[in-house]
């Protein structure tokens, strides 16, 4: 069985937590150019389906449409590269989670760490617990079984 309103609720809250979370001197910001938003997996993910959704509402509010590429690769490394490299001018952008950062240089694949990057938009961090139906298991509490 599916829960679409889950889902639907899931999403609006991410959408909402992010618009609040820009901080004042980004609110402030127009850009004059379209935005690349750079998202280091595969198109249809999830990383690239909230991208998307956010991006989607960002627009309305700065006036400028925002591209989405995706760049996957090397675990997210690629794409990722790419968005540090590129010219720092506020218009590339990247998609991702602060913890990949440090896990692509522990892993030798990208150079860079928290102190690289400006981060200001916090979409989601949502934990999900899926289990069987049929399974005992009502709720977190009494995840052990017998």
């Amino acid at each position: 069985m599916r829960y679409p309103g889950i889902r639907a609720a899931v999403l609006f809250s991410a959408i909402s937590a992010s618009l609040l979370s820009l901080p004042a001197q980004a609110a402030d910001w127009k850009p004059v150019r379209p935005i690349n938003l750079i998202v280091p997996w595969a198109a249809g993910g999830s990383t690239d389906q909230i991208t998307r959704l956010v991006a989607g509402e960002m627009e309305k509010s700065l006036g400028q449409t925002i591209v989405i590429i995706n760049q996957p690769g090397a675990s997210g490394s690629i794409g990722t590269r790419s968005a540090l490299e590129a010219t720092k001018d506020g218009y590339t952008w990247t998609a991702g989670a602060a913890q990949d950062l440090g896990a692509y240089q522990t892993l030798g694949s990208l150079d860079t760490s928290i102190k690289d990057w400006h981060l200001f938009l916090s979409v989601a961090n949502v934990q999900v617990i899926g289990v069987n139906p049929k399974a005992p298991i009502r709720t977190p509490r009494n995840c052990s079984t017998p």
